[in-house]
């Protein structure tokens, strides 16, 4: 079972993970999606993401931009983090994941 998480504004992917105002999490088993919800973090800081992600069984983050040290919390929560994909709806990013076609730019890690 994978379990995507992408930070979103506005309905497309956010730029800033840190910046996002809710998550999109698409649930899915040998490739079917099985369950979608989208979560608000209004509640949660931007420093406490990748412990909130990991304790809702997320597997992998799509992001446009983030920060490298979040990368590497959730690096270390064996969270797979995408990094620099192109602001697009969260439906046509999760199909791109899964078809294997996502389209990744890690130079987009900052500070």
């Amino acid at each position: 079972m994978n379990k995507v998480a992408l930070p979103i504004e506005n309905g497309l992917l956010c730029s800033v993970f840190e910046h996002c105002s809710q998550f999109n999490i698409v649930t899915f088993k040998d490739g079917i999606k099985t369950n979608e919800k989208i979560v608000p973090v209004n509640s949660c800081h931007p420093e406490g993401f990748s412990s909130w992600l990991f304790a809702d069984g997320v597997t992998d983050v799509i992001v446009n931009r983030i920060k490298l040290e979040n990368v590497n919390k959730l690096n270390r929560l064996k969270i797979n983090v995408f990094v620099g994909v192109e602001v697009k709806s969260p439906e046509l990013l999760v199909s791109e994941f899964l078809d294997g076609n996502i389209e990744i730019n890690p130079e987009l890690c900052f500070g």
